[in-house]
């Protein structure tokens, strides 16, 4: 269960990280929608973050958790908007509302238990490791997320 808690968090928090860099990010870098994954042992994160001109989010993400004492896998649908903020290459996320979707039966008896620690974290900070007009790479509560920026 605690895994399962962590990669929540790790889907819509993204952490905090102290990782330091002399990177130089513009707002307008990271303006757009990007298609993520992350991976962690035994969980993944599949999504789409879009990021407006304004200051708002809006995100999709599919979590995937196996936990060692469960037979099955967790499997959730999070989508989520809120706020952002850039402080230097740090993104200050503030997570306004989300829906949490369970999407098979073992995800739905702790669906509960999971909105309540969602409800716990509102702010998440992603910090930029490197960045080009094309994909991002973050790292958010110690764990790597890959973004690519989707072109329409």
């Amino acid at each position: 269960m605690k895994k399962l808690t962590m990669c929540i968090l790790m889907v819509l928090l993204s952490g905090c990280s102290n990782l330091k860099t002399s990177l130089v990010i513009k707002e307008e870098m990271l303006i757009g929608t990007w298609e993520c994954v992350s991976f962690n042992h035994d969980s993944s994160l599949e999504g789409q973050t879009t990021y407006f001109n304004e200051g708002g989010f809006d995100k999709q993400t599919t979590m995937r958790q196996k936990v060692a004492d469960v037979k099955g896998e967790f499997l959730y649908q999070v989508n989520s908007s809120g706020t952002w903020k850039l402080k230097g290459n740090t993104v200050h996320e503030t997570m306004g509302k989300y829906e949490l979707i369970p999407l098979n039966e073992l995800s739905i008896a702790f669906e509960d238990v999971i909105k309540k620690k969602l409800d716990q974290y509102k702010k998440s900070y992603l910090t930029v490791v490197t960045i080009d007009e094309s994909k991002i790479n973050w790292m958010g509560n110690g764990i790597p997320m890959s973004c690519n920026k989707v072109v329409k």
